[in-house]
């Protein structure tokens, strides 16, 4: 199997009430991200939505103001 590292991307996850002390370096040639969009779906390292909520809104409310 061959990997395209353009397109991959590394998220360590965490439990977020939990700092992490230890963050694992960067294999390389793939970044190292703190969130990602898979599956029209955005994944944060926190296990958070934020993101996905903000995208959601923003999308709404361009299509509402367009129509």
């Amino acid at each position: 199997m061959i990997i395209n590292l353009g397109k991959t991307k590394e998220i360590i996850f965490y439990n977020p009430r939990v700092i992490p002390n230890y963050t694992p370096p960067p294999i390389f040639g793939i970044e190292q991200v703190s969130s990602a969009k898979l599956l029209l779906v955005y994944i944060q390292e926190n296990f958070s939505c934020d993101i996905h909520f903000k995208h959601i809104i923003t999308v709404s409310s361009q299509r509402l103001h367009i129509l």
